[in-house]
């Protein structure tokens, strides 16, 4: 398959120039005109998005002439009319020309028209080959890029998700660590206070037991 791939979309190398088979030298339609791959070309207009592709158009050409039928065919047929290009006369004249030289040797319409199934069977079987082409492509340069995608978009919103619950904890620590320093504060006010309570009694009944000691001394002999 994948050498099947390859053929189709890589670039084709120039298909060699090979000798008119329905002619001989002296230009004359002869009845036993040997069988070789010559490219027909179809008419391709430039391509947009969306419109046939001169490169394409290449690569179909050769899965034709791949799998050119033996004989004078469509194929042959179709060569004939590219090689009339120059010539000044209508389609209808050139197509009538054309069939003449198929008749020539033997084919009729129906085996034109058959072998145009036979060469669109072909043009199926490569647009199964590319359409199955898209998919491998789609599959590894969209798909898994897309799953990619959704699963860090998954891994973010978590990793958001995470921001939000540890800003929330922040937020809360740090509001306790408020109320934890207001309490702080009040108990540090509380303690001087009483500290300096403590120390203002302290003195007073330590200076009231000075004094009766003093007045002891003093008054009892």
């Amino acid at each position: 398959m994948l050498e099947k791939l390859k053929n189709l979309f890589v670039e084709l190398d120039e298909v060699p120039k090979t000798p008119d088979p329905m002619a001989n030298k002296d230009g004359k339609i002869h009845a036993e005109a040997p069988k070789a791959p010559v490219a027909v070309v179809f008419p391709v207009t430039p391509t947009l998005l969306g419109q046939a592709d001169p490169e394409i158009a290449q690569i179909l050409e050769k899965a034709i002439t791949d799998s050119n039928l033996k004989g004078f065919d469509y194929f042959e047929f179709r060569e004939v009319l590219v090689k009339m290009a120059g010539i000044p006369m209508t389609e209808e004249q050139k197509f009538q020309a054309a069939f003449a030289a198929a008749q020539s040797m033997g084919v009729d319409k129906a085996t034109l028209t058959k072998a145009i199934d036979h060469y669109i069977g072909i043009l199926d079987g490569k647009k199964v080959e590319f359409q199955t082409y898209v998919e491998s492509v789609i599959a590894s340069e969209v798909t898994s890029k897309e799953q990619a995608i959704e699963a860090s978009n998954q891994e973010i919103q978590k990793e958001v998700g995470e921001i939000e619950r540890l800003t929330k904890s922040i937020q809360e620590r740090r509001r306790q660590q408020d109320e934890t320093s207001v309490a702080i504060a009040q108990a540090r006010v509380t303690i001087q206070n009483k500290g300096a309570s403590f120390e203002a009694t302290y003195l007073a009944i330590v200076g009231s037991l000075q004094s009766d000691r003093t007045k002891i001394e003093t008054y009892l002999k």
